[in-house]
């Protein structure tokens, strides 16, 4: 098959102007290349008609491996278009047929473009499948390389549901594999994703020592794009290690040194310096520069992410007011563009300011149309909703409601990424035992494990605040101090409770 972006092909006027008795097999060719050209252009919709007018040829000429590609790409401006009834309507039909009739690099092909189709539905465990599958038939034919990035797509899907130990597992087989097989430039794309999911998992000193060897080896190959996306990721993690003056090294050269278009780099640089920061106007400023970077840039969907980060800086600090008329700006924004991810993170954030600030019907009522299943596989999203609505249900003494729906949160897995929205769920259901039942040793329990947690993870304030209710007040009497309390029975340490939890569950 022809490709439609070599240099030697004809324009696209050229091709309009072949003869009107140009054989068939010539048109599905035309039709073919005009469709991925019209593609690129983003103009999806006509390059569906085109790849149409390509597949009813090709079932006249009886092509096989043509019809597969021609229905790929269709499925691809399907997928630009959120048309994903037709979506799965195509892949159904490309699988019921092609395993057969094609060889292991086109169903490799195939079903690494119904992964990534999967992915932008949000349909993580289909795309896990159809990565696992893409690797499988890259094997057969021998194809390492892309073996390996099928692998690590697959890695990445896994993170996206915060299951890092199984994406950690993928990235360190796959990574050693590439080393064995010399695929120097695979091994480092391997490390750099390595380095990104102990970023967010929170493992910050593992994040670092792995990413500076990815910069190392991008550095040494003169891969500048994606050097600098590791570079941002390395900052980044010294950022969240408190070493300001080593993320300061990396991001002062990388800044100097982008190009132009590279403005989403040179943004997500100004939000990390925001963070570096503990001057409010300075803050503000940077925040202002970030967003009009974006808005320059016409990336909308950025320039919603750094209104979000602005937001929840303004109400970390207090500013809940100007937290809530950003949030209700985003959100009007992303409905113009129809961006559901901003459009789930922004009510769900608001919700949690309407909370906050004594509105919980508000609050309900926003949240109303959405649920768990709202969010797909987007874990975090659907995590962070849970409490926010279990919260709000709570504060309007909808008891069952706030207990069925963080019921969720309870049955995570304890690992670090997860523990604070499991320290949450442990307070939120304190609470519901303390409406219920009042302050009984199931409350206790609950509340006990939820100091311990918010230890854990270091808000040494927020556990501080709470286990003011485990000790109650000393005995008023003539001339004490009232502000001195006696602990109902020694508190034990936080690992104590974590492990008094843990046995109580069986694990």
């Amino acid at each position: 098959m022809s490709n439609p972006w070599d240099i030697d092909e004809p324009t696209d006027k050229e091709l309009w102007d072949e003869p009107g008795d140009t054989v068939d097999a010539r048109r599905q060719e035309i039709y073919f290349m005009l469709g991925a050209r019209s593609f690129e252009k983003n103009k999806y919709e006509k390059a569906l008609a085109l790849f149409e007018q390509s597949l009813e040829l090709c079932e006249k000429l009886s092509y096989t491996r043509e019809k597969y590609f021609t229905l790929m790409w269709i499925a691809r401006c399907y997928t630009e278009l959120k048309n994903w009834d037709k979506v799965s309507e195509i892949f159904a039909r490309i699988e019921e047929s092609a395993v057969p009739e094609l060889e292991p690099d086109d169903l490799a092909q195939m079903f690494r473009t119904k992964a990534f189709a999967m992915r932008e539905r949000r349909r993580a465990h289909e795309a896990i499948e159809a990565f696992q599958l893409a690797e499988n038939y890259s094997r057969d034919n021998g194809d390492h390389f892309y073996m390996c990035m099928d692998a690590v797509q697959r890695a990445k899907v896994h993170a996206l549901l915060r299951e890092f130990s199984v994406a950690k597992d993928i990235l360190v087989t796959t990574l050693d594999y590439a080393r064995e097989q010399g695929m120097i430039a695979a091994a480092a794309g391997t490390q750099f994703t390595l380095g990104k999911v102990f970023l967010e998992a929170g493992e910050i000193g593992a994040a670092i020592a792995t990413l500076q060897d990815a910069v190392t080896c991008l550095e040494a190959m003169k891969d500048f794009h994606h050097l600098n996306d590791a570079k941002l990721a390395l900052g980044t993690a010294f950022v969240r290690a408190g070493d300001f003056a080593a993320a300061d090294a990396i991001f002062t050269p990388l800044e100097a040194g982008l190009h132009p278009w590279e403005a989403e780099i040179r943004a997500s640089i100004v939000l990390n310096r925001a963070e570096m920061t503990f001057d409010p106007s300075e803050i503000a400023t940077l925040h202002k520069q970030a967003r009009a970077l974006a808005i320059n840039e016409g990336a909308y969907h950025f320039v919603n992410v750094v209104d979000i980060n602005i937001a929840v800086v303004m109400a970390e600090s207090g500013d809940l007011a100007g937290a809530e008329k950003i949030l209700r700006d985003a959100i009007t924004s992303a409905e113009r563009f129809d961006d559901q991810d901003i459009i789930n993170e922004a009510r769900v954030r608001l919700a949690s300011i309407l909370v906050e600030t004594d509105r919980s019907d508000e609050a309900l009522s926003l949240l109303e149309t959405m649920s768990i299943a709202t969010f797909g596989d987007d874990t975090f999203g659907w995590q962070r909703y849970a409490l926010v609505r279990s919260a709000a249900a709570l504060c309007v003494g909808d008891i069952d409601d706030a207990e069925e729906t963080v019921r969720v949160i309870m049955s995570l897995d304890r690992n670090w990424s997860n523990l604070p929205m499991i320290a949450e769920a442990y307070w939120i259901t304190s609470q519901v035992e303390e409406h219920r039942n009042g302050r009984t040793t199931t409350w206790e329990h609950m509340l006990s494990a939820s100091v311990a947690m918010t230890l854990q993870i270091g808000n040494t304030a927020l556990a501080t605040e709470r286990s003011r209710q485990l000790v109650p007040d000393a005995p008023r009497t003539e001339g004490s101090d009232v502000s001195r309390a006696i602990p109902r029975r020694p508190i034990t340490s936080p690992t104590g409770l974590i492990d008094d939890i843990n046995s109580e569950n069986g694990e």
